[in-house]
């Protein structure tokens, strides 16, 4: 795996030193004469483009994405940070991009999409200024890449893997596995910048361009930078079992993406499709799709000052400091409280089948129920996990009924698997689901459900619940 930051500094001059080489020499450093640059260093990662989107409401979707999460952990070279998954803001295309000097950009991973949603962070620390090279970087008197810096704003977005398809029929399942996730930062030239990018025009096809009648490539005018999107970590429920990941754990921590406007000259108007099918880690959901917004390009960042250390404590036995500095996260894992008055008590689950027996292909009710035992302390966070035993499948449809506050709950129909995510429950409050389960060909006798232990962020792992059934 490559290291963790890749300083340009030692292969490019300084920003400042190269423009005012430039101008001795009578040249203009904003002008990218080879406008299909070659940046040594950048690796396999497509360009893409990005749509603005929306999930089609419940009213009139064929399938709508489950409840999302309400909170992750995203960790990434700026340090960790927690914050709340808003609404989907964005989906972006793998494109082939092709400069006026006949370079082409082709795509490497079709398959691979990404689906943005909006991120409320709580307080972080980017460092105020990066330098960033890619192919629209200007060049030097000996025409290699010059650094352009970037003021970093806030955090903005949280980018998963994504597959994509017109139709739900012919939609891959799950989401992508060569594909890290990104946080995207707002992102703009620093006031009074003398050095900037000098993107041409440039041609696009992508998966939308290709539908058109007659099938033709988009042109476009390429504007500022508006976003810089860093590989990254995230988390959703931590396993208090073991260390959570790093971005040492990322597939590439090299490239990012430095997002730009974009301005689609032809065809005018360019009609996309009104509506696609993604499937990702929030689950299957029909999104609207509205005009382009963005061009996304694989792009190298300089090591930045870094943040102060970071510390988050995670599942009330894991603590993670991150050091941006030596460019690696340290975790220290503590044996759970369980007993005394100092400690939280984890959450209580009971089950039970709503039948004693039932025949082959017979289904019946599986309800769960759980509670917050803890006078004083809320629980959050709180997650369930029920491998069913062979011999019951969930039902279709999966008569999913009930729930919990904040609790995402995941039941494919047909599948071996009922989990629950994300839970919040008040000192001493309760709640309740229940799934629909079939006896699949060739079961028979007494079948035996246990779950995993329940877990919550503020206590060590509850107990297990067992519920058993006859077939036949």
């Amino acid at each position: 795996m490559r290291v963790l930051f890749r300083t340009r500094r030692r292969k490019f001059a300084s920003a400042a030193f190269v423009l005012s080489l430039a101008l001795i020499g009578g040249l203009a450093v904003e002008v990218n004469i080879a406008s299909g640059t070659s940046v040594s260093g950048l690796g396999p990662l497509d360009h893409y483009l990005c749509y603005s989107a929306s999930v089609v409401p419940s009213s009139s979707a064929t399938v709508q994405f489950p409840k999302k999460p309400t909170a992750a952990w995203l960790q990434n070279q700026f340090g960790s940070v927690l914050g709340h998954v808003g609404s989907l803001q964005t989906h972006c295309n793998p494109v082939q991009k092709t400069t006026p000097d006949g370079v082409v950009t082709a795509i490497n991973k079709p398959d691979d999409h990404l689906a943005c949603w909006s991120f409320d962070a709580n307080p972080n620390s980017p460092p105020p200024v990066v330098d960033i090279t890619n192919q629209f970087s200007p060049t030097d008197a000996a025409n290699n890449p010059v650094p352009v810096p970037l003021q970093v704003g806030g955090l903005r977005s949280l980018c998963l893997p994504s597959f994509k398809s017109l139709t739900a029929t012919n939609l891959l399942p799950g989401a992508p596995t060569d594909l890290d996730h990104y946080s995207c930062y707002q992102a703009k030239y620093p006031k009074g910048a003398t050095v900037k990018f000098v993107p041409p025009p440039v041609t696009l096809d992508d998966q939308f361009s290709q539908m058109l009648v007659p099938t033709q490539s988009l042109k476009a005018v390429v504007l500022t930078p508006q976003s810089l999107c860093l590989p990254t970590i995230k988390i959703i429920n931590p396993n208090p079992f073991q260390p959570p990941p790093t971005f040492n754990n990322l597939l590439d921590k090299t490239d990012h993406l430095l997002c730009y406007g974009v301005r689609i000259t032809a065809p005018s108007p360019f009609t996309t499709p009104a509506t696609v099918f993604d499937s990702n880690q929030f689950g299957i959901g029909q999104i609207n799709i509205k005009a382009v917004k963005q061009l996304c390009v694989p792009s190298l960042k300089d090591v930045p000052t870094p943040p102060s250390t970071t510390t988050t404590t995670i599942a009330g036995v894991t603590t993670t400091t991150c050091d941006p500095a030596a460019g690696n996260c340290t975790t220290t894992t503590t044996a759970p409280c369980t007993s005394g008055p100092n400690c939280t008590s984890p959450p209580l689950i009971a089950k039970a089948f709503g039948a004693t027996q039932i025949p082959v292909g017979g289904t019946t009710s599986l309800a769960f129920s759980i509670s917050n035992p803890n006078s004083t302390v809320s629980l959050t966070g709180i997650t369930l996990h029920d491998n069913l035993p062979p011999g019951l499948m969930v039902a279709t449809p999966n008569g999913l009924a009930g729930g919990c506050p904040g609790g995402l709950i995941n039941a494919p129909p047909g599948g071996p698997v009922i989990t629950m995510t994300g839970a919040t429950l008040p000192p001493l409050a309760s709640c309740s689901f229940k799934v629909d389960v079939t006896a699949m060909a060739g079961a028979s006798g007494l079948l035996t459900n246990l779950t995993d232990p329940i877990t919550s962020n503020e206590s060590g792992p509850g107990g297990q619940a067992t519920a058993k059934i006859q077939v036949g």
